[in-house]
């Protein structure tokens, strides 16, 4: 029974953080914390609720208590990408989302995010290969999240 009431936790806070309604998430993570089997998971919504709440260093070292648990765990490598890029730490975010694509090839987000880092580079050509390489995986995620960001750098904001 405890099992079941983990993975409930789990993805009532994963829908809560997605709908926006943080202080609800919260109140999930501490249960989560309280009762989780599985401590990487645990600690990965302690990251993502960190990073919701802009808290990045926080969401740091969240991260990192994850991986020092489960270093193949290509979700923690995605999320320390995500962190680092808020971070202003491109080398750190690029180094962690290709750990991820390494882990877990083609990752979708994981090839977006590491377009993005390319095109604030101003590294056309490879932010058109992850984005292609992105497109590859998952087309509905291109269509929401690449063509409104190409659209807006067309526009140059």
């Amino acid at each position: 029974m405890q099992l079941f009431k983990s993975n409930h936790s789990l993805r009532a806070f994963d829908v809560a953080v997605q709908n926006g309604e943080l202080q609800q998430a919260e109140a999930l993570l501490e249960e989560i914390l309280d009762n989780s089997n599985d401590s990487v998971a645990a600690t990965l919504r302690e990251a993502i609720l960190f990073y919701e709440k802009r808290q990045f260093d926080k969401a740091a070292e969240a991260v990192e208590r994850a991986l020092k648990e489960d270093a193949t765990n290509p979700a923690l490598h995605l999320a320390k990408g995500e962190v680092a890029i808020e971070q202003h730490q491109n080398a750190v975010a690029k180094k962690s989302l290709r750990e991820c694509l390494q882990r877990s090839p083609g990752h979708p987000r994981a090839e977006y995010l590491l377009g993005v880092i390319a095109l604030r580079e101003a590294r056309s050509e490879a932010a058109r290969e992850h984005f292609e390489n992105c497109l590859r995986e998952d087309e509905e995620f291109v269509l929401s999240r690449i063509l409104p960001l190409l659209e807006k750098q067309a526009r140059g904001l």
